[in-house]
């Protein structure tokens, strides 16, 4: 998923609350400028609060409003929405009976075939 999008061009920022040294070896073969693990000191359970998403954007010198958020609730598509972003949800059962309205993608898995769907809403 993330190598089609970084063959695209696009920048992946990981934002995450747990340990990037953890993470890290998962990324080890992509350019460091191209796939950025970020740390999200925010302690919200179960989604991502609108100010993290900016603070995402503006610590990875992205622009919010040419940033897709992907997530994995529907709370955090809302408050994408309330960020000013776009948003791609990442629906799994335990989550499927949130509301994911307003997500410009609604996808069920991370893989090749969502990474173009992803790149359709980034227009790349």
């Amino acid at each position: 998923f993330v190598a089609a999008l970084v063959e695209k061009g696009v920048k992946v920022v990981v934002a995450t609350r747990s340990d990037l040294e953890v993470l890290r070896p998962a990324f080890e073969g992509f350019d460091p400028e191209k796939v950025v693990l970020y740390a999200e000191p925010s302690m919200t359970y179960g989604n991502v609060k609108w100010d993290a998403w900016r603070r995402a954007c503006a610590l990875n010198k992205l622009r919010h409003c040419s940033t897709i958020a992907l997530t994995g609730s529907g709370y955090g598509v809302k408050s994408a929405l309330l960020a000013g972003m776009g948003s791609v949800a990442v629906i799994r059962p335990h989550v499927a009976y949130q509301d994911f309205g307003g997500a410009d993608e609604i996808i069920s898995e991370l893989n090749g075939t969502t990474a173009r769907a992803v790149l359709e809403v980034l227009r790349v």
